[in-house]
């Protein structure tokens, strides 16, 4: 489906999404677009001059594109126009072996040669809608990334002359390049609304867990009081003897120390002093 990309002014154009909206979408009913796009590239004055030209494909940003027109771009994707006089006169045609990407690889060519030019119009857009089924559908099936072999067989890459086998080998540079950035399928993802509900939910513990936790907790050994008991029990009756000797050795050595003090004690003053004898008056 095409539309046409009309401008806004300065106070439509909505800023909060990142980029700045500056165009608008009109496809009105009964008005054929499709038409009305390939006159206007027709209508190009250096359209004389350029091997391929071809549309913007809407990704959700072509409403943010400032230029109308563009030249010497590599995506130019499904609808193209061919100039068949500058094609041959620059020796590219399109790798009929090839699996998938047969337009990039074809522009690319061209912008390889000496005056080889293409025009991308942005005044029209296109969306594209992609099916499960259909062409390049068994290429284009999930898997780690395209290889060589995914573009083109072998066998039929060997037949082309080394030039073209070059220009086939840079395709898979370019296609894996995209799905370094972007992932398989070579296209931007879109972003996504964060989701504070769900962000809330999965900041707290879920019940489940914590319960799985505490069940996950190695048990306590049970007390054996009575082995405590017993243990109490013999540190008693091992300190009991020990105080019995202490006492008596105590006791033992007070006495001691009390005899030996009357036997070594000084005799009293009335003992010391001799008995006076009697005189007559």
């Amino acid at each position: 489906m095409f539309y046409k990309l009309v401008w806004i002014d300065e106070n439509g154009a909505d800023g909060s999404s990142g980029c700045q909206r500056l165009t608008q979408r009109e496809a009105p009913e009964g008005k054929p677009m499709f038409q009305d796009a390939f006159l206007t590239v027709q209508g190009n004055p250096i359209l004389s001059q350029i091997a391929v030209a071809g549309f913007l494909r809407d990704d959700g940003t072509a409403v943010c594109k400032r230029l109308e027109w563009k030249t010497n771009e590599l995506s130019l994707y499904k609808i193209v126009l061919l100039n068949l006089g500058t094609l041959k006169a620059l020796g590219v045609e399109y790798q009929q072996d090839l699996q998938m990407y047969e337009d990039i690889c074809l522009t690319h060519e061209v912008l390889l040669k000496d005056g080889g030019r293409t025009l991308k119009c942005q005044n029209y857009c296109f969306r594209a809608s992609h099916v499960k089924h259909g062409g390049c559908a068994e290429q284009r099936v999930q898997r780690g990334g395209t290889l060589l072999q995914d573009l083109i067989a072998p066998s039929a890459l060997k037949k082309l002359p080394s030039a073209r086998q070059q220009v086939v080998r840079n395709l898979l540079q370019w296609v894996q390049s995209k799905e370094t950035k972007f992932g398989n399928d070579g296209s931007p993802p879109r972003p996504k609304k964060p989701n504070k509900q769900a962000a809330s939910v999965a900041s707290k513990p879920k019940k489940q867990e914590s319960l799985k936790r505490k069940r996950e907790k190695k048990p306590r050994t049970p007390r054996d009081h009575k082995a405590e008991y017993e243990a109490v029990k013999a540190r008693k009756l091992a300190l009991q003897p020990a105080v019995s000797n202490s006492s008596s050795s105590s006791s033992s050595s007070s006495s001691s120390s009390s005899s030996s003090s009357s036997v070594g004690a000084p005799e009293s003053p009335a003992a010391a002093v001799p008995p006076q004898t009697p005189t007559c008056v």
